[in-house]
């Protein structure tokens, strides 16, 4: 693409379109030499080419990368018409539009235009224009008309000057644009105008033009997927949870639904397992996306489980003829694999670890008739503060305890809990230990006596125990249970010891008195077995 000479000039019209080229102008001839030569011609100087194919390339660029499709084309012809007989603004609309792509080689040389190997296509926008606003249906265009060269662009023209001849002021201007036309909205609604009878037999779409349900919705059941399913009969290459099971079996079965949730969910996971499963069910599936990162993270995501071959893409720079072609290529020359020998007898495995670990959640959930599950059980009981006591229930209650008699016992721990905290704690309490159920005066004169008894026992033991630890050096004399108990224990260990001289036990150090002793001991252990094996032999003299 080459700006206009430096020594020519040709002066804007009013609405934008340059006046077209003379044909007894001088740079007619070299215009053509130019087109011979696979070069063309701008109108734009030097200056303004550049940044002017710099903004086409991006926003081709960009339409490619957001929506999947390519909006640059080759605009051939313009009808000039006007909105009124009194309007004085001409407004242009392309005619004929080939589909191109701007490439870009180097920054010095340039930008070239190529073919996106798509057929041309005609402005069927501009033909809904002309037939809703003025009336004019332009017959013989439904099929382009071709020549020799291709499609016969004279004879398209001279068509739509036949229909407007009667509108003044309108014409046909024979130029040539490059630019990026959209006409996305356009063509879904002429595809859903065209096919609204069929698009009607889907309940979905029905249900969306009148507004209501068109048919009987049925309530969703939960159910047990994985003893509905066995593992051999879907296919889940990506590793799913519980709730993205679900969306693959819904749409196995064929229901409708919306899969929702925000970033990071894993929703790209479960549309590509859906894809997966269907094509191991056998079945055909179209993914349309509105925005074309979409497409590309499932598509990388069919890649890496080895389902690329069967993806065929119709969008971007892959919706060419050629690109289509290879794509069906490589689907045909995909080697068929038969499942792994064991894969049947894996199923079988997972299917029975899956059954075993479901016995143990189920076990887990099952509500008794007392109305609680072994669930809900931890779960309370782990709210309970730590204590060293512990309230046992004997097994064969929980198969006859009910509800109600559960909620007695609770009403009856609450009112231990508070008369509890009015009279303390019963371990405290003078009384604690007593089983006596019936009072009288004569358990009262045996209560005075024991009581004189016992008394006059303690004082004995503590001169007993202030005695012996004295004896035994010790710098503190016990004053608790565990500590009597335990100089008790050391007391009868000593008595029961053969003839033990008083110097051992009263010596200053006795940790390293004990270890000698222990020494000595194994010795005297030794000498016991050589005596024993030399009587066996000899006999004492």
């Amino acid at each position: 693409i080459l700006a206009k000479p430096t020594d020519w000039d040709n002066p804007l019209r009013s609405a934008g379109l340059y006046q077209s080229v003379n044909t007894s102008d001088p740079m007619l001839e070299l215009v053509q030499h130019e087109l011979s030569q696979k070069r063309l011609r701008s109108y734009l100087s030097e200056v303004e080419l550049p940044p002017n194919l710099t903004a086409l390339y991006r926003s081709s660029r960009l339409a490619i990368e957001e929506n999947g499709a390519s909006t640059l084309y080759i605009a051939l012809g313009f009808l000039k018409w006007f909105e009124t007989p009194a309007s004085e603004a001409p407004r242009y609309a392309p005619i004929l539009l080939l589909p191109v792509e701007l490439v870009r080689r180097t920054a010095r040389m340039g930008f070239v235009i190529r073919s996106r190997e798509e057929e041309p296509m005609l402005n069927i926008t501009l033909l809904e224009k002309l037939r809703q606003d003025f009336g004019i249906t332009i017959p013989g265009l439904e099929t382009l008309p071709h020549d020799q060269s291709g499609v016969d662009v004279s004879a398209i023209f001279n068509t739509i000057r036949r229909a407007i001849m009667a509108q003044s002021r309108w014409d046909v201007e024979e130029q040539i644009v490059l630019g990026t036309f959209s006409f996305s909205k356009f063509i879904l609604w002429n595809d859903i105008h065209n096919n609204s009878k069929h698009l009607l037999k889907n309940k979905i779409v029905a249900s969306l033009v009148s507004g209501k349900l068109e048919w009987q919705v049925a309530p969703e059941q939960p159910r047990d997927l994985d003893m509905a399913f066995s593992p051999s009969s879907i296919a889940l290459p990506i590793s799913t949870d519980s709730s993205q099971l679900e969306a693959v079996i819904a749409s196995g079965e064929g229901k409708s639904f919306v899969l929702h949730g925000p970033p990071g969910t894993g929703k790209s996971q479960t549309i590509t397992n859906i894809i997966a499963n269907a094509l191991y069910a056998g079945k055909k599936v179209l993914f349309v996306a509105a925005k074309k990162a979409a497409l590309d993270v499932v598509e990388s995501r069919l890649n890496s489980i080895g389902l690329g071959p069967f993806c065929l893409e119709l969008h971007s720079n892959k919706a060419k003829k050629t690109s289509v072609i290879e794509q069906l290529k490589q689907a045909s020359e995909a080697i068929r694999k038969m499942p792994p020998g064991g894969y049947e007898a894996e199923a079988t495995r997972l299917s029975a670890l899956r059954a075993e670990l479901n016995g143990y959640v189920s076990a887990l959930h099952h509500s008794w008739p007392f109305g609680l599950s072994l669930y809900e059980a931890f779960s309370r009981y782990s709210t309970l503060e730590a204590s060293p006591e512990k309230v046992v229930f004997p097994s064969a209650l929980f198969a006859s305890l009910t509800s109600i008699q559960l909620t007695d016992w609770d009403d009856a721990v609450g009112s231990l809990e508070i008369v509890a905290g009015l009279v303390g704690s019963p371990k405290k309490h003078p009384w604690w230990g007593i089983r006596a159920s019936q009072y009288s005066p004569q358990l009262k004169g045996e209560i005075a006596t024991a009581l004189t008894e016992y008394i006059a026992q303690l004082k004995a033991a503590d001169v007993v125990v202030k005695n012996v630890s004295s004896a035994l050096c010790f710098k503190r004399i016990p004053t608790s249970r565990a500590h009597t108990d335990a100089l008790t224990k050391l007391t009868r260990t000593f008595l029961d010891l053969p003839e033990v001289p008083s110097t051992m036990i009263a010596v200053s150090n006795p940790e390293a008195t004990f270890t000698r002793i222990k020494e000595l001991v194994k010795h005297g252990r030794k000498r016991d077995e050589i005596e024993a094996s030399l009587l066996q032999k000899f006999s004492k003299g």
